[in-house]
């Protein structure tokens, strides 16, 4: 990778600048990472002006189409037919749900972004800065990861944890676009043998998820990384915080066929490893199945090597474990199929997992709202983002004898739903319940019709809700 000094766009604000400035590497870290950044410099820039993988959509319709798509072609949506014609893909494809697959492809907002490059740094207040959502001083956007990210400088419950990102030698590896702006985000821990040499490992991806953007974190993982010396399996430093829960790596540079020594190794730990690697292949997903441990049978089950055929084999066996099988219904090659058999399980945990697969269609969505299914499912149905108004008018349509907790707490939040219609909140103002009627009133989709119906209502807490909406609005 070339490497070079920059200086990247500032996301913290001068007080929060004051507040992590105090906080250094230790000796430990920089002199781990010195080999990488360079004696004195804390942030390294490199391009990235070609994508060289293409999407998992990108491919599926390459195989639709029976031809290659290249990523210029991609990038502007046009692609020749068999006749020489220039004509957008969205046209070709005959297949309505790849056709949706295409037009919600995330990656290609990151091919029409122009050309990209990478920053890494270990500079305390940029490290500390990788989760803002404030605009900088240049008036770019805030990142949009900020607000979900629990290591949110302001408001994450675990923002505390960024001391110890500091101090311990945790890298931010950025892409970003032409502009400028960070569209990409991973987080980088160092991880140490029992010889104490260090190797680095991805915790955590935020923004558009490229194919090229993740190879670029792992080729600085890689890069970052001490050259392998004793034992290949390294464990996270304990006093950083674990986003991704996964505590123990093999070297970035170990082969896959010496993955395969070293997945007969006794540990669980060294086992489902061998499974996260890079280097791993469908055969170690395959025996991954067949493990004696769960907990190396949950790491297959969500390995992006996973076939169709694993996730149906683990989904059809009676005594494997649920959280073994939830794993294969979050998997992202989990199909329309596999989200199904997750639904109609009788374990609320593998419903909820299914449902919160992105790959859920709408008809998903509808089969986990039935009122059967327990409460949790039916919330994470309306978190999902395909929900439209037709499920949120199902939810706000029941009317049970008796107004249950479960019904209030979904019709609250299907009332105060992003997504909801004017039909929705005019429905849901219908609702015998005030906590419902009061949701609708706050929904940042109420009109001024929907306001004065809430001006005009009989409970004092509906009321109060449309005076502060009318004054906190442009009602």
């Amino acid at each position: 990778m070339k490497t070079f000094k920059s200086y990247i766009i500032e996301y913290l604000t001068h007080d929060q600048r004051r507040r992590f400035s105090q906080y250094k590497m230790n000796d430990k870290a920089r002199s781990d990472t010195d080999h990488f950044f360079g004696v004195g410099n804390d942030k390294v820039t490199g391009s990235l002006d070609h994508m060289t993988d293409k999407s998992e959509i990108h491919k599926k319709i390459e195989r639709h189409l029976g031809t290659d798509i290249s990523h210029d072609e991609y990038r502007a949506g046009t692609s020749r037919d068999k006749y020489g014609r220039n004509v957008r893909i969205g046209r070709m494809i005959s297949d309505d749900k790849l056709k949706a697959e295409y037009a919600k492809d995330p990656t290609r907002e990151g091919a029409r972004r122009g050309s990209q490059y990478t920053t890494s740094t270990v500079r305390g207040v940029d490290v500390a800065g990788q989760t803002n959502s404030e605009p900088d001083a240049h008036h770019l956007k805030g990142h949009s990861w900020g607000e979900i990210s629990c290591k949110n400088v302001d408001t994450g419950v675990q923002r505390h944890m960024l001391q110890h990102d500091i101090e311990r030698g945790t890298v931010a590896h950025f892409v970003h676009d032409h502009n400028g702006q960070e569209i990409y985000r991973a987080t980088l821990h160092p991880h140490h043998n029992e010889e104490g040499h260090v190797a680095y490992g991805v915790d955590a991806e935020y923004g558009i998820k490229h194919p090229s953007f993740t190879k670029s974190a792992h080729d600085t993982a890689r890069a970052l990384s001490d050259e392998m010396k004793g034992s290949p399996l390294y464990t996270k430093d304990g006093r950083i915080y674990n986003d991704s829960g996964v505590t123990h790596m093999i070297h970035p540079s170990v082969s896959s066929e010496d993955l395969d020594k070293i997945s007969h190794d006794q540990g669980w730990k060294v086992r489902a490893a061998v499974l996260r690697h890079p280097n791993a292949t469908v055969a170690h997903v395959e025996n991954g199945i067949r493990d004696t441990s769960r907990d190396v049978r949950r790491v297959a089950a969500a390995s992006p090597l996973a076939t169709s055929g694993h996730l149906n084999k683990i989904l059809d066996d009676p005594n494997e474990n649920h959280r073994v099988q939830g794993a294969a219904v979050s998997n992202p090659n989990a199909t329309a199929e596999h989200i199904t058999k997750g639904l109609n399980h009788e374990d609320p945990y593998i419903q909820v997992k299914a449902i919160q697969n992105p790959n859920a269609a709408a008809d998903h969505i509808t089969m986990a709202l039935d009122p059967k299914n327990d409460r949790s499912v039916r919330l994470a149905a309306l978190d999902h983002r395909k929900v439209n108004s037709s499920h949120l008018d199902k939810v706000l349509s029941a009317n049970p004898r008796v107004m249950d907790s479960d019904t209030m707490k979904l019709q609250v939040k299907a009332a105060g739903h992003p997504r909801a219609s004017s039909e929705n909140l005019h429905r849901a103002l219908d609702n015998r319940d005030p906590a419902v009627r009061a949701a609708a009133i706050n929904n940042p989709n109420a009109t001024k019709e929907h306001m004065q119906r809430g001006l005009d209502d009989l409970d004092p807490l509906v009321r109060v809700s449309a005076r502060y909406a009318q004054r906190s609005d442009q009602f």
